[in-house]
């Protein structure tokens, strides 16, 4: 039987085990490789004083998550949904629809006005979005910015590694150079010793 139950940092295993799941597949292909950075991202969503989180059970399993947050504007007081998902095996099942309609029940009696997120336009989930009333708001776009910098410190990176490896084979190189100057000098060495030796012999055959 499926239902719905709010979520707390508590239940931070069973909403990263979910997450996962659904996210680092098609069509999103998230690469969360990064325990570290995986924790510190569920902390964000769900363990702060303004996060509300919710969960879809069917019976004891935790198959839905939506982590979002209160957020308080002059037009009311609305819920943000950064992440709402359903297990993969169980999509298309209905269990979607029936997970946003609790969600919408539920903050009703909070008191809050409306549901916002963002999605992507080339995945299934807007399509899911559409079919259960959410509507396209054309007067918002999503801006990036520091791409720039990130390429700037991408091409300084990759400056300082050519001028690394330069100074690595120079210094490759004037290992070699003294190691030939070493050699020379040793072996003018040898020669002045074989010259002194010779020399020597020489002078024993000299007539008086």
């Amino acid at each position: 039987m499926l239902k719905l139950k709010r979520l707390n940092i508590e239940d931070k295993e069973a909403i990263t085990a979910v997450f996962t799941g659904v996210f680092t597949k098609e069509p999103w292909n998230d690469d969360w490789l990064d325990k570290s950075q995986l924790d510190m991202y569920i902390n964000d969503l769900v363990g702060q004083g303004y996060s509300l989180t919710y969960g879809l059970y069917d019976d004891d399993e935790l198959i839905g998550i939506s982590l979002g947050y209160i957020k308080h504007w002059y037009s009311g007081t609305e819920y943000i949904i950064n992440e709402f998902c359903v297990k993969t095996e169980r999509q298309g099942e209905g269990a979607g629809s029936f997970f946003i309609a609790e969600i919408e029940k539920a903050i009703k009696e909070l008191g809050l006005k409306q549901i916002s997120l963002l999605t992507d336009t080339n995945v299934p989930a807007y399509h899911f979005y559409k079919k259960n009333g959410f509507v396209k708001e054309n007067t918002n776009v999503l801006l990036e910015g520091g791409r720039k910098i990130g390429e700037e410190m991408a091409n300084l990176a990759n400056v300082t590694r050519e001028i690394t490896d330069a100074m690595n084979e120079m210094a490759a190189g004037s290992s070699q150079i003294a190691q030939s100057v070493e050699l020379c000098h040793n072996l003018s060495d040898e020669n002045q010793s074989n010259l002194t030796d010779l020399k020597q012999e020489v002078d024993l055959f000299k007539i008086s």
